[in-house]
């Protein structure tokens, strides 16, 4: 008998227990409903003020503002990724560069910024987010972004060897703290591309100056010329 009595006082206890699970879990569920459209109300104004502070700036075609602040958030990800691995890694962050380094990093990320943003043989790169204008001095070219949104801040940033340069030096610098050695080769390899170009264009100037005749030895040919 008192078997029976423990069996019945548990089912009902069980059936009490899942009468309240369900109670609880519809309470939950009505609150989430009810908290949806609230949710929703304070994105849209949010969304609202935001875009009525940067209502006046105006060029929203040409100046995509939204997608550089996905590009700026990127950035700072990446760096906040670079300082993770560098944790995890137990590699000590330097209290400062060494003056070679940032002679060797600054070099070589002037010359492939340049590669990246100017270069005819990089062009593909920049293809879909430029247009064509005309070809430039030192095998580079002229090019402009076009579209919008993401397309012409992709074309502004890949166009623009300044800010790609923030991109590369923030690159090399994570890689001196993280490989070292195979940091230091490919700047290496860079900043010599860099030497070769300063010589070749010092050379072909000094060639023009070296066999272009005199201005007044040209004067005095073109009138004998013209007797």
């Amino acid at each position: 008998m008192s078997t029976m009595r423990r069996a019945e006082a548990h089912g009902e206890h069980g059936e009490h227990g899942e009468h309240g699970e369900h109670g609880e879990h519809g309470r939950h569920s009505e609150q989430s409903e009810r908290e949806a459209p609230r949710l929703q109300d304070t994105l849209r104004e949010s969304r609202q003020r935001l875009q009525d502070a940067v209502a006046g700036y105006g060029a929203r075609d040409i100046q995509p503002l939204a997608p550089y602040a996905a590009l700026a958030a990127i950035f700072n990800l990446l760096f906040a990724g670079f300082l993770l691995a560098a944790k995890r890694s137990n590699r000590p962050l330097p209290e400062r560069l060494a003056p070679h380094d940032i002679l060797l990093l600054g070099v070589a990320t002037y010359k492939l910024s340049r590669l990246i943003s100017r270069d005819q043989v990089t062009a593909f790169l920049r293809a879909p987010f430029v247009t064509f204008k005309s070809p430039a001095a030192a095998s580079e070219v002229e090019e402009e972004p076009r579209g919008t949104g993401w397309q012409r801040a992709l074309g502004n940033l890949l166009t623009c060897p300044y800010c790609v340069a923030q991109w590369v030096s923030a690159g090399f610098v994570y890689g001196l703290v993280l490989a070292p050695r195979i940091t230091r080769v490919v700047a290496g390899a860079f900043a010599t591309y860099t030497v070769a170009d300063f010589l070749d264009l010092t050379y072909e100037q000094a060639t023009k100056i070296a066999f272009s005749p005199p201005p007044g030895q040209h004067q005095q040919q073109q009138g004998h010329e013209s007797e």
